[in-house]
C-alpha cells in the first residue's frame, strides 16, 4: 500500500470527501519512512554541530600544545605577530582584537597546508594573487606590491618622503664628514624599475614618481651627496642587452619570481660600485668576469612565490656566481650592531677582508640585495669591510671598524615607505 492509498483509506473511514490540515500532518509524520528520514536528519544534525565544534576547538588547543612552529613563517620574509600584551588602558582593550587574531592566525595548526590549496584555487584557477602583496604579472613574471608589503599606515605623500630621507643622509654624511669619513649613498631599485613592461597593464598604466625616484633627483643635484642610483645603472645595461623571454638566462639581470636580483644583476651593480669607489681609490677595479664559475640551476624558486604559497609550481633557471681563487676571509671580529636595527635577521652581521694595509677599510649598511655576490665578493677590495644588514645607521659599527667610507645601500622601496632614522634618536 502506498501514501495515497493508506490517506485516502483513512478519510473514507471518517466519512469526509478531504482530511483536515492537521489530520494530514499527523498521517505524513506517522508513516514510517518519513520518521526514519527525521531521525537521520536528527542524527546528521548532531554529527554536524559535533565536528563544528571540533574544528573550532583543534586549533585553539594546538596553539596551547605548540604544535606549529612560528619559524615557518620565514617564507613570508615577517616574523610571527607577537602574543598582544594587554592593559585596562582603552586604547589596549581596542587594539587587543585585532592583534591576538593576528597571533592566533600565525599558529593556526595546518595553516601553511590550507595556504598553499589556498594559493592554488586563487592562482591557478582563478588568476588572482593568493596574497595582496604580490603582483601576478605576465609571461610569468611575480612583482612585490610595495604598498601592501611596507605600508606601515603612515600617510605621508612621496615629497614628504623624499624629504625626510635627505634629511637624514645629509645628517648621516656631516656626521661622518667631522670624523673624516666619506659617505656613499648607493639606490636599490625594485625590479618594476627595470622590467616595467611585464607588469599588469593597470599598474604601468597608473605609475607616479616615487619617494626614490624624487629623492635619487634631489641628491644628484647636491654637490656635497655621493649618490650611486643603480636604477639607471641597471636600465642601461639592459638597453645595451638584446633580450626576449626565450632566451639565455645570461640576459637576464632581475628573478622572475624574486624580489631580487640575481647574481648578472648583482655583478653589474658591483661594478657600478667599485667604479665610483675608484674616484677615490683608483688601484681599485672590478673583478673581471672571467674570475668567477658559474653554476647552472634549473629548479630556482624565488621569495614571491614562497609569499604566494607556491613554493614548488614555478620554477626558474639561474646561474649562481662563484669567486675562484678568493683573497678575502671572514674575519673572527664580532661587528656590533644595534639588535632593533638589525633587518634582514638571516644575514648576520659580520666582517670580511684582504687583511691588507695598502686598503681602505670600510662599513657596508645593506639589506638582502647585498646578501647576492656582494657578500663576500666586494671584500676583495678592503683591509677590512663590515656587512651591517640594516637600513639604518649604527654609530657604534662605524667605531668599530674606524672606516675611510660608509657605503649605505638601500632598496627603493625602504625610502618609499618607510620612516628614516636620525642619528641620535
Amino acid at each position: 500500500m502506498n501514501l495515497r492509498d493508506t490517506l485516502m483509506g483513512g478519510w473514507a473511514k471518517q466519512g469526509c470527501a478531504g482530511p483536515p490540515l492537521a489530520q494530514v500532518g499527523r498521517r505524513i509524520l506517522a508513516w514510517p519512512t518519513l520518521q526514519n528520514l527525521s531521525n537521520a536528519r536528527r542524527l546528521s544534525d548532531t554529527v554536524l554541530i559535533a565536528l563544528y565544534l571540533f574544528a573550532l576547538s583543534v586549533p585553539a588547543v594546538g596553539v596551547l600544545l605548540g604544535w606549529v612552529e612560528p619559524k615557518s613563517l620565514a617564507r613570508e620574509n615577517r616574523p610571527p605577530a607577537p602574543m598582544p600584551a594587554f592593559s585596562i588602558q582603552k586604547a589596549s582593550i581596542q587594539r587587543f582584537p585585532a592583534r591576538f587574531e593576528d597571533y592566533f592566525q600565525d599558529r593556526l595548526p595546518a595553516r601553511d597546508g590550507l595556504l598553499d590549496w589556498h594559493a592554488r584555487l586563487k592562482v591557478d584557477w582563478l588568476d588572482s594573487p593568493s596574497t595582496e602583496k604580490v603582483i601576478l604579472g605576465r609571461d610569468g613574471w611575480l612583482f612585490m606590491n610595495e604598498e601592501k608589503s611596507e605600508c606601515q599606515g603612515r600617510a605621508v605623500s612621496p615629497q614628504e618622503q623624499c624629504r625626510l630621507w635627505a634629511q637624514a643622509f645629509r645628517q648621516r654624511r656631516d656626521w661622518l664628514a667631522r670624523r673624516g669619513i666619506e659617505y656613499v649613498v648607493v639606490l636599490t631599485p625594485e625590479k618594476h624599475s627595470v622590467y616595467p613592461e611585464y607588469l599588469p597593464d593597470v599598474c604601468r598604466h597608473s605609475h607616479v614618481l616615487s619617494a626614490a625616484e624624487l629623492l635619487a633627483e634631489e641628491l644628484r643635484a647636491d654637490p656635497e651627496m655621493n649618490v650611486l642610483a643603480l636604477r639607471d645603472v641597471l636600465k642601461e645595461e639592459r638597453g645595451h642587452r638584446s633580450f626576449a623571454v626565450s632566451e639565455n638566462v645570461r640576459c637576464l639581470l632581475f628573478f622572475r619570481t624574486d624580489t631580487h636580483w640575481n647574481d648578472e644583476g648583482a655583478y653589474v651593480s658591483y661594478c657600478a660600485l667599485v667604479e665610483r669607489l675608484a674616484m677615490r681609490w683608483p688601484e681599485m677595479r672590478p673583478l673581471e668576469r672571467d674570475r668567477f664559475e658559474r653554476q647552472r640551476i634549473d629548479s630556482f624558486t624565488g621569495d614571491l612565490c614562497w609569499i604566494l604559497h607556491l613554493p614548488g609550481d614555478r620554477r626558474e633557471t639561474t646561474e649562481l656566481w662563484h669567486l675562484r681563487e678568493p683573497r678575502a676571509v671572514r674575519l673572527p671580529e664580532e661587528l656590533p650592531l644595534d639588535p632593533r636595527r638589525h633587518f634582514p635577521k638571516h644575514i648576520p652581521p659580520q666582517t670580511w677582508g684582504c687583511q691588507d694595509s695598502r686598503q681602505p677599510r670600510a662599513v657596508l649598511f645593506h639589506d638582502s640585495f647585498a646578501g647576492r655576490l656582494w657578500l663576500p665578493v666586494l671584500a676583495e677590495h678592503f683591509n677590512r669591510l663590515g656587512y651591517a644588514p640594516t637600513a639604518g645607521f649604527d654609530p657604534k659599527t662605524v667605531e668599530a671598524i674606524q672606516p675611510q667610507v660608509v657605503i649605505q645601500e638601500i632598496v627603493e622601496r625602504k625610502i618609499n615607505w618607510h620612516a628614516p632614522e636620525m642619528i641620535g634618536r
